[in-house]
């Protein structure tokens, strides 16, 4: 078999500036244009090699045809549209299914898919009759409805075959003399159809690289070389018009078969366009005659068909010298090509009524929380749409107009209220139509209950420099208290009930103090409050104990289920109240100007009997007698907050009895521990006091209950990103250039936390988040000057980031572009080598979309400088 040659092959060229004798054609819609669903069709057929005899001593095949490219499109047939490439086709071998025939095919509308299908065709070894390489293939169908068009640029079929070796046909051996009848190197065949305007366009083209006749020990008697072949027809509805470039076909003659040419024929010139050529062996006698075909041309009114029986025509004959018996016989047709297409009367009107809309709220983030309550509300639709934003009950929030590229924003005009708000946005575009969208988000704009600051009591006075300052405020913020310069004078944080103290860290100067203590909340909210006492030296003569102080609550001899519960009285004002339980100090207070104070186990007491002891220390450092309380922890109820975790269970645990959810994450305690000793099936496993166990920025509760992610792993669907900015959204910082849009320099996204692939691309969300390099060189000027693409990141929720007909890991492996090397392309640039023409209408062109000066224009003038009429 003869080693595969390199050529530049026209994959499919269906532009009407690229189709030959289509000038005359016009685009604009008549006025008599049917709209649909009309009647309209078109196919192609086309084959690399039709096998009509091969014969080698006893061994014959039958009529068949070797790289078979069908595609069929008929608005009213079902499926509409059909596509197949096959590495056989017909009873090749003499019996059915002794040949390993496989197809590649897809088909689309009505109730049919609608892709692209590519895949490896099997190998044919039916040596000596015929022995061909793999084949590559691909079959490509597209319906949009019975009643809509395709947008511009996508064909409704298209199929191909690449003979990627070339096959060899007719092997035999004269004494040791190895012969092939026909050696065919790497070939194409491809057909399309496709809508351009109104207009119904059907190509099928074919190229081969030189064809050997006759090779005799490596050497062919003879050489054809034959430029790439185009059969088009169109029709508008009214005219149809087929037309055949007529390749040029040249023979090298090498009459001796010794390696050197003897004559070379231009068989385009030759009368008949035939020619026959006789070549004496040493042992047989070779008679070949080549035919090159010209179109047979069957259009008739709106009906366009064009027939190319095949580009060339190969008749072998081999008999033996001395007594003229019949060794072996070929009649091959080298790329035939058949073409149709009917439009409908006045050609294909595409106008559908506008009967849609859409929008979308980008912001705030679903389930997100906002730090303000005038939030901006964002989001895209229809350019020049109305947009209104209610709230839960109907209520006007805000109102905007899209601009030009479909954005709108809009700001509430009355602060919304604190906690979880839903609204709804609804666009009405210039037909009426309307369309909404809802967001749910949490307004988290104060401190909750605001800060207070119990002690010192305003307008008090204290006999120490380091009284306590304490107060209650939001649980879990963070409180500091300034004096009148500014100054901190110390540091807390709430606890679980929003208590709060500190003592100063420097000692307070004599006399009139203000102090202001400022919490912050985790949104960041704040609030202050102030209050204002006296500072006044302690009597150093003072050595009088005060009086016990009075515990009157909880009662003595009294039982509650409350394992903190708050112990109060009364004692000398401004005195320091420490209980205590043994040796252990339970709590302690300050005395309010009036002696009230009061103060709450910082650790839950266990169940039973327990003695608390109160004790009072004035400013002088003298210290009461001790008051007594004797009460019982029982709790009645084993659940008290509800929460599915046993009151004795939460203070292991860490949790708090009084709070179904401890760490406010959505989830109760007991749905996060295994309250029971069962097992981990009892419980998420999450931690309680944690309200994102995993990190990944959702809370536990939200990730059960709402994402169905796992609280456990922050990367769910393990695509290398956390769940939390899959859910919430993420920045992507790229230079995105969309076919039809505008360039932006960032986009928001969101993706499937439980998917790896959003898109389904090919390519997982982090990698496109996070970028992938692709090294390729591009050629940007027709001077020459070249950049190259390195890392880029692309978009997770669109296949097609930039919207140039080619998935984006299609472009990054530069599995498209098959022609050129498989040349990679950038998926965030619809136009890589910037020429004007987006890269997957390049490669449907057959040109390369990382060389500017590859075409299309350049294609054009390549085929021009042919003879091609082209018009357009």
């Amino acid at each position: 078999m003869a080693k595969p040659r390199f050529r530049s092959v026209l994959a499919s060229l269906t532009t009407l500036a690229l189709v030959p004798g289509l000038a005359a054609v016009s685009l604009a819609a008549p006025a008599a244009a049917e709209q649909l669903p009309a009647s309209y069709s078109g196919s192609t057929h086309s084959d690399i090699a039709a096998i009509r005899e091969v014969s080698v001593a006893t061994s014959s095949l039958l009529a068949g045809e070797l790289g078979h490219s069908r595609t069929a499109l008929d608005s009213m047939a079902s499926p509409r549209v059909y596509a197949e490439a096959s590495n056989l086709q017909g009873a090749i071998a003499g019996t059915p299914g002794a040949t390993p025939e496989s197809v590649v095919a897809q088909v689309a509308g009505p109730d049919a898919g609608d892709d692209v299908q590519t895949g490896t065709l099997a190998a044919v070894p039916l040596a000596p009759l015929l022995d061909a390489s793999v084949m590559n293939a691909e079959a490509e169908a597209h319906w949009a409805g019975d009643a809509s068009c395709l947008p511009d640029g996508t064909v409704y079929t298209h199929s191909s075959v690449d003979l990627t070796e070339g096959a060899t046909i007719g092997a035999l051996d004269l004494s040791g003399t190895g012969v092939n009848l026909v050696e065919l190197g790497a070939s194409l065949t491809t057909g399309t159809t496709e809508r351009v305007g109104t207009t119904l366009v059907s190509t099928a083209t074919g190229s081969t690289a030189p064809v050997e006749v006759l090779q005799v020990n490596g050497f062919p008697a003879i050489t054809a070389t034959v430029n790439d072949a185009l059969l088009t027809s169109t029709s508008d509805g009214t005219t149809g018009t087929s037309v055949y470039n007529d390749p040029l076909v040249e023979l090298a003659i090498d009459n001796d078969v010794d390696g050197v040419v003897d004559e070379t024929i231009n068989l385009n010139d030759v009368p008949g366009g035939s020619e026959t050529i006789e070549i004496p062996l040493t042992l047989a006698n070779a008679t070949i005659t080549l035919t090159a075909h010209t179109m047979n041309d069957l259009d008739s009114d709106a009906t366009a068909e064009g027939v190319v029986a095949s580009v060339l025509s190969i008749q072998v004959s081999l008999t033996d010298g001395v007594t003229g018996a019949s060794l072996a016989a070929a009649d091959i047709g080298v790329l035939p090509l058949h073409t149709t297409a009917v439009a409908p009367l006045g050609g294909i009107e595409c106008l559908v009524a506008d009967t849609s809309t859409n929008v979308t709220i980008d912001s705030p983030v679903e389930g997100s929380t906002v730090d303000t309550s005038t939030p901006a509300i964002t989001g895209t639709t229809e350019p020049g749409a109305e947009v209104v934003v209610t709230d839960a009950n109907g209520d006007v929030v805000c109102t905007a107009t899209a601009d030009i590229n479909g954005d709108w924003s809009c700001t509430p005009t009355t602060a919304l209220p604190e906690g979880e708000q839903t609204l709804t946005a609804t666009a009405t575009d210039a037909a009426g139509n309307t369309a909404t969208d809802t967001v749910t988000f949490t307004v988290d704009s104060l401190v909750d209950g605001g800060i207070d600051i119990t002690g010192p009591v305003e307008g008090s006075t204290v006999d120490t420099a380091t009284p306590a300052i304490t107060g209650t405020t939001e649980p879990g913020a963070e409180v500091v208290v300034t004096d009148a310069n500014g100054d901190v004078v110390c540091t807390a944080t709430a606890d679980i009930n929003g208590d709060w103290s500190c003592t100063p860290t420097t000692a307070l100067p004599e006399g009139e103090q203000t102090l202001t203590a400022t919490a912050t909340d985790a949104a960041g909210n704040t609030a202050t409050d102030t209050v204002t006492f006296t500072v006044a030296a302690p009597d150093p003569g003072d050595t009088t104990a005060p009086a016990a102080p009075v515990i009157t609550s909880p009662a003595d001899g009294s039982s509650t289920e409350d394992t903190t519960p708050t112990v109060s009285g009364t004692a000398e004002p401004g005195s320091t109240v420490t209980v205590t339980e043994g040796s252990t100090v339970i709590c302690t207070a300050v005395a309010d100007a009036a002696g009230n104070w009061s103060c709450t186990p910082t650790t839950p007491l266990s169940n039973g009997p327990h003695t608390l002891g109160a004790t009072a220390t004035d400013a002088a450092g003298n210290t009461s007698p001790a008051d007594t309380v004797t009460f019982t922890v029982n709790p009645g109820n084993p659940d008290r907050d509800g929460d599915g975790l046993p009151n004795g269970n939460e203070t292991p645990a860490g949790t708090n009895p009084d709070d179904p959810d401890t760490d406010n994450d959505g989830l109760t305690d007991g749905q996060e521990v295994d309250h029971d000793g069962a097992g981990p099936d009892k419980g998420t496993g999450t931690d309680p006091l944690k309200a994102d166990t995993d990190g990944d920025g959702l809370k536990d509760g939200q990730e059960v209950n709402t994402t169905k992610t796992d609280p456990l792993d922050p990367d769910t669907d393990n695509d290398g990103l956390k769940d939390g900015p899959e859910v919430l959204g993420m920045t992507i910082k790229e230079r995105f250039e969309v076919c039809g849009k505008r360039v932006k320099n960032k986009i928001r996204v969101t993706t499937n936390p439980l998917v790896k692939d959003t898109d389904k691309d090919g390519l997982t969300d982090g990698r496109e988040v996070k970028g992938y390099r692709i090294k390729q060189v591009v050629v940007v000027t027709r001077s020459g000057d070249k950049i190259t693409i390195g890392k880029t990141r692309s978009n997770p929720t669109k296949a097609d980031t930039d919207r140039d007909r080619i998935k984006d890991k299609v472009e990054k492996k530069g599995s498209a572009n098959k022609k050129f090397k498989r040349r990679k392309t950038d998926p965030t640039k619809c136009d890589t080598d910037r020429g004007g023409v987006s890269d997957g209408r390049e490669i449907k062109l057959g040109s390369d979309p990382t060389n500017i000066t590859s075409g299309p224009n350049d294609l054009k003038s390549r085929m021009a400088s042919r003879g091609f009429p082209l018009g357009g």
